[in-house]
């Protein structure tokens, strides 16, 4: 424990197809650096890869890695009391998709030691990088999720936003985490929109995916970016202890409420109702709270009266930040007591007291706490426990033998006072607990706590008893229920877990259960499952036995729209929460889907169940679910449902085509994404059918996504509809966001949609635009030079562009200063080309070189020397071939000797990695033109043994064309005994299952559209 005492634990989470070994320049950085001797990283690694050739093993699933990573937190990470987590690409989903796991779950105080999350380069709205070649490779459930508009990855990201990110207390289902987000100014793979998502803390380093997460020294930018976040991570840190605050309610064993007639339950503690105990109880804490006399205070009382809750609230107020020790042995409790650990101002948790004081070790914890609290002060220890058995035992006289002894001393001596919590609420107390309810208008749980308790009194027993219903649907069928019960119980649970969050239907129960019951437990009685849910709803059985907890907490609830109406059912709250985790790899029985197809109207649920089929592979369910969504409203499930129409299941188009005629057209982006959908498959008909439907009357484009459709429309040769959609958005579109306006005056110049350009100009764009992005300014300033629109490009110029412009980015630069100088703004261009020159952040070779060769072509001479005299030679990464070649290039190309020697006595042929054989091969030619025989010498030999020639063949061919064009026949000959190694296998793409699974697991048998009942336009309604 002392090692990581004031340790901050940095967890690493690599990206897709990559390994712990990517941080190993941020962690040698870290070793270094004397600034961070309180962090200790702790890479995290995991399974991932394109593909799994092994048949044993399969590529996990993000659920699966985020399972993982859980593991991992509470082991190599249990003795920190604070994390921080870092992420590169991928892995940034996986802290999303464990964090919303840790939410739905309920444990979200758990998560308040992370104290910051950052990640670089993380794909949260996907990456279309490479997608023909990744849509050619088997199904890989992880590179499922890095592409665009993933709903499952877009589902937890809202999550994570509004119960991370934006959350302002810790709770059960909330925890605020500070997240930071970067992207690679280069990045081509994950886009700085898709990198920023919607996280409030975003920003911009140098580099690409790669470069981005590989600083060479203390300087280069992303380092600094992390070691800032980290230091604030660690001045944020809570005390060095527990408290009350950061150890939460649910961890102290008072859960929140859960009661019959509560469909959805709220996570949160019910406003509490202080009684007379709870003054008594303040009295007597507050002196030993304050320093003085310590006292051991026990409450005592039946089962499930608040006597936990009203410790709870007491310390709340009274010693909220006060050090807090939990024993949860009497072992644990001595080691305290022995080490010191029990000091004045320290709060004693012995919830459950019994567990100190009766036991092999009860007589020496008790002796050992009478004299700490008679010897030191401010110690407040607070307990429970039941009156009867435990109390009057541990305190019983006479007993031969007399076991308890010391446990009767402590109890009964002058430093305990023992406050007796009654079971029933008196007169008085129901009326303000009455007046209590009222003012909860959202949250029912006093008011039925009160209805189902006000005869006797025992209200607050009403609101406990969901862990006894979990153990005892656990114990499974034939157990507390029967198995006709336990059936309709797991019906209802998968279908809420699924996605039906609406009342289910008696039918669907039914149906779903009675074809998962064995045969011989069907029952004779056609009446069955309707008794069957009247006890689970009710409680009781027809001969009288009982099917809830307490004769209070049942298993369903029962609802009517009206009286006389048909019932509908509600899982218990508490039973879904636990079992979701429980079950979340199951995929629900056969008859449990037939039934949810049947019997499910709401289109929202469809909606979600339709989504769930598909995550879970089951095609054809997903298929038939999804008709029904089509009908029911604008969603993405028509897309969705053409990429599941793959030439085996619908040869003619059939099921396309019908999805184009009946998709609602309302949303823009959900009909672009329905429009590309059919784009990719080559589905003509469907797309002449779809673009015959007047879409430019019926899709709304006041949303920020119309601009995709019209893109899609021009991708789609419909150059007719996207002109009349253009004169719309020219109309209606937003004027703040440079980039966007000059695409859109580019999209709608090449339409030849003139008016729509008149339009969107006189409603004077450049008055609004924001200037302090330089590329977003040039692609504007491009898009007025290219329509002619002479008048504005001179307006935009006097608003001095480069004067509000960040110059850090040197590619962002060079863009501004080519559009400046297709403007012919002589003036700009020079003003500008010094201060990028002076400004540009040198980390980002690519760029660098880049903007040299721009200021090159200006013949911008004193920018150039300027840029060079800052020494980019020093910064450049060596380990990356590529920079390395495109800046041995330029300084060639521009004349700059002096440097090119400066770089190739920096020996980069010793440091680069070698094994891409297309960047092997870049670097090879840069040292060839520069004349650079030695090097040239040195790498070939590197390039021909190390390179990974398992990579796509044209890349091999040009690292084997620069080799054989240079004479270097030995690396030649290395090269090419190293491809006929008959080790080497030949990837082959195939789909195990290219009809999809069934509900049971297995491989569906082969179907087609002919086989979906169409549901007609009232189905659904």
């Amino acid at each position: 424990m002392e090692a990581t005492d004031g340790q901050l634990g940095a967890v690493f989470i690599h990206g897709f197809g990559s390994s712990s070994s990517v941080w190993d320049p941020f962690l040698d950085l870290i070793q270094s650096d004397a600034d961070l001797g309180f962090v200790t990283p702790l890479p995290f690694d995991y399974a991932t890869s394109l593909i799994s050739l092994n048949p044993l093993r399969r590529i996990p699933t993000f659920e699966t890695i985020a399972d993982d990573l859980k593991g991992f937190l509470d082991t190599e990470g249990e003795d920190f009391r604070d994390l921080a987590l870092v992420s590169h690409s991928q892995g940034g989903l996986v802290i999303q998709r464990y964090l919303a796991r840790m939410l739905a779950d309920g444990r979200g105080r758990e998560l308040s030691r992370i104290r910051r999350i950052v990640m670089f380069a993380c794909p949260n709205a996907g990456s279309d990088f490479g997608k023909a070649l990744r849509r050619g490779l088997p199904f890989n459930p992880q590179e499922q999720q890095l592409r665009s508009f993933n709903q499952p990855v877009a589902d937890t990201q809202r999550i994570v936003v509004t119960r991370i990110d934006h959350a302002t207390e810790i709770t059960d289902s909330k925890c605020p985490i500070p997240i930071t987000v970067y992207a690679g100014t280069q990045d081509n793979i994950v886009t700085p929109a898709s990198a920023h998502g919607v996280f409030k803390d975003v920003g911009a380093l140098p580099g690409d995916h790669s470069s981005i997460v590989r600083p060479d020294t203390h300087r280069h930018r992303s380092y600094t970016a992390l070691k800032r976040l980290l230091k604030k991570a660690a001045e944020e840190r809570p005390p060095p202890v527990d408290t009350l605050e950061t150890v939460g309610a649910a961890r102290l064993e008072v859960h929140p409420s859960v009661l019959p007639g509560e469909s959805q339950s709220p996570n949160h503690l019910t406003p509490y109702l202080s009684r007379d105990h709870d003054a008594e109880l303040h009295q007597i804490l507050a002196p030993a709270i304050h320093n003085g006399a310590s006292v051991l205070v026990i409450l005592t009382g039946e089962s499930s009266t608040g006597k936990t809750r009203s410790l709870y609230e007491a310390l709340r107020e009274l010693a909220p930040r006060n050090p807090l020790l939990r024993p949860h042995t009497a072992e644990d409790l001595l080691e305290y007591i022995g080490k010191g650990l029990v000091r004045p101002a320290t709060v004693l948790w012995l919830n459950e007291a019994q567990r100190y004081f009766d036991g092999a070790n009860g007589e020496k914890t008790a002796a050992e706490l009478r004299a700490l609290l008679e010897q030191q002060p401010g110690v407040a220890a607070v307990a429970t426990m039941w009156t009867d058995p435990h109390w009057r035992t541990l305190t019983a006289q006479g007993v031969p033998g007399d076991p308890h002894g010391q446990a009767r001393a402590l109890l009964t001596g002058p430093s305990t006072r023992r406050i007796h919590v009654a079971a029933e609420l008196s007169e008085q107390d129901i009326d303000r607990w009455a007046v209590l309810a009222q003012a909860q208008s959202e949250d029912h749980r006093l008011f039925n706590a009160l209805v189902a308790g006000v005869r006797d009194g025992r209200v607050i027993q009403q609101l406990s008893g969901g862990p006894e219903l979990l153990t005892a649907y656990l114990d499974g069928p034939g157990a507390f229920f029967t198995h006709g019960e336990h059936a309709l119980i797991t019906a209802s649970l998968d279908a809420r877990r699924f996605g039906h969050l609406t009342p289910i239907p008696a039918g669907l129960l039914a149906e779903a259960a009675d074809g998962a019951l064995a045969h011989h437990r069907h029952s004779p009685d056609p009446d069955w499952a309707e008794e069957a849910l009247h006890a689970l709803s009710t409680g009781t059985r027809t001969d009288g036995s009982r099917t809830d907890i307490r004769n209070t907490l049942t298993a369903l609830t029962a609802l009517r729209s009206r009286s006389g109406a048909a019932a509908t059912y509600d899982p218990a709250e508490y039973l879904d929460q636990h079992i979701r985790a429980l079950h979340a790899d199951r995929r629900g029985s056969p008859s449990l889907w037939a039934a949810l197809r049947t019997h499910t109207t709401e289109p929202d649920d469809l909606g979600r169940l339709f989504m769930t089929a598909k995550a879970l592979g089951m095609r054809k369910q997903a298929v038939h679910i999804g008709c029904r969504v089509v009908l029911a409203g604008p969603s993405l499930a028509p897309a969705h449902i053409v990429g599941l129409l793959t030439g085996l299941v619908d040869p003619h188009e059939h099921g396309s085509t019908w999805i184009a005629a009946h998709a609602d057209l309302t949303d823009g982006y959900c009909t672009a994404r329905l429009l590309e959908s059919l784009l990719e498959g080559g589905k003509e008909q469907a797309l002449t059918i779809l673009l015959n439907r007047d879409l430019v009357s019926k899709v709304d484009f006041t949303t920020s996504h119309s601009r995709r459709l019209l893109y899609v429309l021009q991708q789609a040769g419909a150059n007719q509809v996207a002109v009349a959609a253009g004169n719309r958005i020219a109309a209606e579109a937003d004027l703040t966001n440079p980039f966007d306006v000059g695409w859109l005056l580019k999209s709608l110049h090449e339409l030849g949609a003139e008016e729509a350009v008149a339009t969107l100009l006189n409603r004077d764009p450049v008055a609004q635009v924001d200037l302090t992005n330089p590329n977003d300014v040039a692609e504007l300033l491009t898009a007025l030079h290219e329509v002619g629109a002479q008048q504005a490009v001179t307006a935009l110029l006097d608003r001095d562009p480069v004067a509000h412009a960040n110059l850090t980015d040197p590619f962002h630069s060079s863009t501004l200063l080519r559009a400046l100088q297709a403007a012919d703004a002589t003036q700009a261009v020079d003003a500008l080309a010094l201060r990028a020159a002076t400004e540009a952040d040198l980390s980002n070779t690519s760029d660098i070189a880049w903007l040299l060769k721009l200021l090159h072509k200006l013949d911008a001479e004193e920018a150039m020397a300027t840029l060079i005299n800052r020494d980019p030679v020093a910064q450049v990464d060596l380990t990356n071939p590529k920079d390395v070649a495109e800046l041995l290039t330029t300084l060639h190309e521009v004349g700059a000797q002096q440097a090119v020697t400066a770089l190739l006595d920096r020996d980069p042929v010793a440091h680069a990695n070698l094994t891409d054989p297309f960047y092997s091969s870049t670097l090879l030619r840069a040292l060839a033109r520069v004349g650079a025989a030695k090097a040239f010498a040195t790498a070939a030999r590197r390039c021909a043994a190390e390179a990974d020639l398992t990579v796509d063949r044209m890349f091999v061919t040009a690292l084997v064309d620069v080799l054989r064009a240079a004479g270097v026949d030995q690396a030649v000959d290395v090269v090419s005994r190293r491809l006929q190694d008959p080790t080497r296998t030949a990837l082959e793409p195939y789909d195990p299952c290219p009809y999809g699974r069934e509900a049971d697991g297995r491989d569906a048998m082969p179907w087609t559209w002919s086989d979906i009942p169409v549901p007609d336009h009232g189905a659904t309604a």
